[in-house]
């Protein structure tokens, strides 16, 4: 195993299949997260992009935020090796700040999730959300998203109703389908299938007798 991914893979807890825990009742999850932003070339603009990187880490070796994203990029690309050691020298960086850190945990949460490890991505999400250390608006529909995809559907519930209770956006299909225009399109399919199926479930319970 390549030393880089097998320091990626410490970051993991002992038990990849321990539980995440459920959301607080009523928790809203509104703090905005610097960290969980990332940007995005223009159709066609991949190569110009990690240029454009390249050329910012050739200035400064260092430079946290485009090592991240240029992690990203190369794990997209099938690079993972490559990819592994850009994400590893963000979060071995002394001098990395605080978001970037999370950035890079974030990227690798959706990178492990589209190369189909979903259990790999609610684990680095969990430790994303743990160093930030509030309730960041991203964490309840992303966290859904992965275990949706893992088949807990009650946890995956659990959660959209967190992301439901705190993003009014969650509970109509015109505010996922904004909300979500940019990922990619099996992630779109992902959370419209949760989304049909909590709604469908949100029905039901609606429509049951009180008491």
């Amino acid at each position: 195993m390549p030393r880089i991914l097998f320091l990626l893979l410490l970051l993991l807890p002992f038990s990849v299949a321990a539980q995440v825990p459920l959301p607080d009742p009523g928790g809203r999850y509104v703090e905005r997260d610097p960290a969980a932003i990332a940007m995005h070339p223009r159709p066609g603009g991949n190569a110009r992009f990690r240029r454009s990187l390249n050329a910012a880490i050739r200035k400064d070796p260092e430079n946290s935020f485009a090592l991240v994203h240029r992690a990203y990029l190369l794990h997209a690309s099938g690079d993972l090796e490559e990819g592994d050691r850009d994400f590893q020298r963000v979060l071995a960086l002394g001098k990395a700040d605080s978001i970037n850190r999370r950035r890079a945990l974030w990227s690798l949460g959706w990178s492990a999730y589209n190369r189909g490890q979903p259990r790999q991505a609610v684990d680095y999400w969990h430790q994303a959300a743990e160093a930030h250390g509030g309730r960041p608006s991203w964490y309840p529909y992303t966290l859904a998203v992965g275990l949706w995809t893992l088949g807990e559907k009650d946890a995956a519930f659990s959660w959209y109703d967190a992301a439901a209770r705190s993003q009014p956006d969650w509970t109509a299909r015109e505010g996922v389908q904004s909300r979500t225009r940019h990922w990619r399109e099996p992630e779109r399919k992902a959370v419209e299938a949760l989304f049909d199926a909590w709604s469908a479930r949100s029905a039901v319970t609606a429509a049951e007798p009180a008491g």
